[in-house]
């Protein structure tokens, strides 16, 4: 008989929808495997659709003096409410009318563990391996899709590497002295001369005379001697800054909590109908 549950959802009792789910289940023994796998996904929506409740992972029966239980175990995770198990409305089976009766409860955690390693980026001020351990540090959290733990720094796997270039100018300057010249003529002195791998121009000559006196007292040079200068510019590139990258490994641990639910349904004879009463003589 359908009716609506609590939440204002259409569904079937279980009594009326497991014969549903019977013959359905029947079925599977005639397909292949592909169709076998279509069926039962098919069961599974059509038992939770039609009496609105999750798919019990156990259903038992249980005997004593006098009475009958109907145990049904479920397996929720902590956000699920246990509550949607409970089937208020009671139902028939075998002769028994069931009501519930109760429920326990029991938390199940599977530990599941893996190894991880993530690559981590960082802006330092120097490449030297020394001073950038203490810069970086030495552990970072881990948190993804359930799994927690703290990573381990591995420095064998510390790279650095510069973030950008600039450049700077410079001079290089000289200066050359060239002695016992005839003349004092430029001509004699070289126009450039190399330094520290640059080649640097003539930028300036100054020039001092050594020689006798001349018939009037004037000075008359026999040789000359010339201080030449010699100057270039230049650049020079160096690193902006630094980026280090770092490898850090270790275990993350899943803590997957499930609760398991027993509900209990206590079953007593249907009163059987006065047409089918046995005659009392």
């Amino acid at each position: 008989m359908l009716y609506c549950n609590r939440f204002g959802q259409m569904k079937l009792t279980t009594e009326e929808a497991i014969p549903i789910f019977v013959v359905l289940r029947q079925i599977t023994v005639k397909r292949g495997k592909s169709v076998k796998r279509k069926i039962c996904a098919i069961l599974i929506c059509i038992f939770v659709f039609c009496t609105g409740m999750a798919v019990p992972e156990s259903i038992e029966q249980e005997y004593g003096d006098g009475t009958r239980n109907i145990v049904k175990t479920y397996t929720l995770s902590p956000g699920e409410d246990p509550m949607l198990l409970i089937e208020k409305e009671p139902f028939e089976q075998g002769g028994y009318r069931y009501n519930y009766a109760g429920m326990t409860k029991k938390e199940q955690v599977e530990r599941h563990t893996k190894f991880v390693q993530e690559k981590r980026s960082f802006e330092t001020d120097t490449n030297q391996l020394e001073e950038i351990l203490p810069d970086i540090p030495g552990s970072i959290p881990y948190d993804a899709e359930g799994y927690k733990g703290d990573l381990i720094l591995d420095p064998s796997s510390i790279q650095t590497e510069a973030a950008g270039y600039a450049s700077s100018p410079f001079t290089v300057s000289d200066t050359r002295t060239y002695t016992d010249l005839a003349y004092n003529d430029p001509s004699f002195i070289p126009p450039s001369v190399e330094k520290d791998g640059m080649t640097l121009s003539l930028t300036e000559i100054s020039w001092q005379g050594q020689g006798g006196t001349g018939a009037n007292g004037s000075l008359i040079p026999t040789s000359y001697t010339a201080t030449a200068h010699y100057s270039a510019t230049g650049s020079r590139q160096y690193a902006t800054g630094y980026v280090t990258t770092a490898l850090y490994t270790g275990e993350a641990v899943l803590e997957d909590m499930e609760i398991l639910y027993t509900l209990t349904y206590t079953g007593s004879p249907v009163p059987l109908p006065a047409d089918n009463r046995p005659d009392i003589l």
